[in-house]
């Protein structure tokens, strides 16, 4: 089947960009033919992409619809970051519009914000999508990146004081154990076999420097009236001057994408220096 372009809408955080229009009703973006970019400020990028079965023409516009429901949904990422400013990721959603009339349909296809207040903002903020002059039905899948400067400074800061945090390595059968401080996510590094002191303190470094975003998950675990209780266990392989790998081998946590959240996390981890390659175990635990 043939693979429509790819609308992509940057929105800029520009009340006169944003609200400006054109003669043909779209916000200035130099938007034509369903493709349009714009520089953004608010680090909350769009992208709309086609649903097979939907023409290049509904794609259009439906794309201009979803346009004049950004200011909503940048407002929801404002507010949420005012709270929680570590809260990035993408959302996928997929806004079909049935035959008939009546208010677009709503699916969350991706979810790696993992905040439910953002979730729930965005998708009201998408019901309201004037159906007016769309040819039905049409289908798009929303694409909502979202990253702010506050989540970068949040993170370079918990790095910076994870880098002076003096570490105690345990031992337990000839390997170095290092434990988190208890509160709402407590977390344990076993280093590997014969792994050196320093090498398990630098993992248990670049963990905690991630508590943040851990918190987050353990937070987000608990929507749908779920308890957050519960061990995830994950095999970790550190290597100098690349990203954190990451695997989950078990969950008890009864959130089902509460490790996925956790391992999404653990990738930010800034690039440490290590003189591995090493691996370790982590043991992460979700207080009641």
């Amino acid at each position: 089947m043939r693979q429509l372009p790819l609308v992509a809408l940057l929105l800029t955080s520009s009340p006169a960009v944003a609200l400006a229009q054109d003669t043909d009703g779209v916000a200035h973006s130099g938007m034509a033919q369903g493709d349009a970019h714009i520089t953004t400020h608010t680090g909350l990028t769009l992208s709309l992409d086609p649903v097979a079965g939907t023409s290049t023409a509904r794609v259009h516009a439906m794309g201009h619809a979803v346009e004049q429901r950004m200011t909503a949904v940048r407002t929801c990422y404002h507010t949420v970051v005012a709270r929680r400013p570590t809260v990035t990721g993408v959302l996928r959603m997929e806004i079909r519009l049935p035959e008939g009339s009546g208010p677009p349909r709503i699916t969350v296809t991706e979810d790696a914000v993992h905040d439910e207040e953002m979730l729930t903002c965005a998708r009201t903020a998408l019901l309201a999508l004037p159906t007016a002059g769309i040819d039905r039905p049409a289908a798009v899948i929303a694409v909502l990146t979202l990253a702010n400067t506050a989540a970068e400074g949040t993170a370079a800061s918990a790095a910076a004081a994870a880098v002076g945090e003096s570490v105690s390595v345990a031992h337990e059968a000839g390997r170095g154990v290092a434990t988190g401080p208890a509160g709402d996510v407590r977390f344990v590094v076993r280093g590997a076999e014969g792994a050196s002191d320093d090498l398990v303190a630098e993992v248990y470094r670049v963990i905690s420097s991630q508590l943040p975003g851990m918190r987050d998950c353990r937070r987000h675990s608990t929507r749908r009236g779920r308890s957050p209780a519960g061990v995830i266990h994950m095999d970790l392989t550190m290597t100098a001057g690349h990203p954190l790998v990451v695997h989950t081998r078990d969950s008890s946590v009864a959130a089902p994408d509460a490790a996925t959240c956790i391992e999404q996390r653990l990738a930010r981890a800034p690039r440490v220096p290590a003189t591995g390659p090493t691996t370790a175990e982590l043991e992460i635990t979700f207080a009641p």
